[in-house]
């Protein structure tokens, strides 16, 4: 989870507004109830609202989709994250 929001950089991938790890949400782009699955390619950071607003709909498109970064390229990004 945490690498995933290291991935998004704490940033809703609707709104594309950032957050704290306490404010977002992960949220799968195909529903599971239309057989999306739970993986690095289907999942992005979102708030709550644009969480809710989805829902199991199809029709809000993420900023940037989703995809499996490899391992440098979290420890990149995780270089400049400063936590509370």
């Amino acid at each position: 989870k945490i690498n995933l929001y290291i991935r998004d950089l704490y940033t809703c991938q609707y709104c594309n507004t950032p957050y704290t790890k306490n404010n977002l949400t992960l949220d799968h782009v195909i529903p599971l109830s239309k057989e999306g699955r739970t993986n690095w390619e289907n999942i992005v950071a979102s708030c709550s609202p644009c969480n809710t607003t989805k829902g199991n709909k199809m029709r809000m498109k993420p900023k940037r989709m989703p995809y499996k970064p490899d391992y440098w390229e979290l420890v990149n990004k995780r270089k400049p994250i400063t936590f509370p």
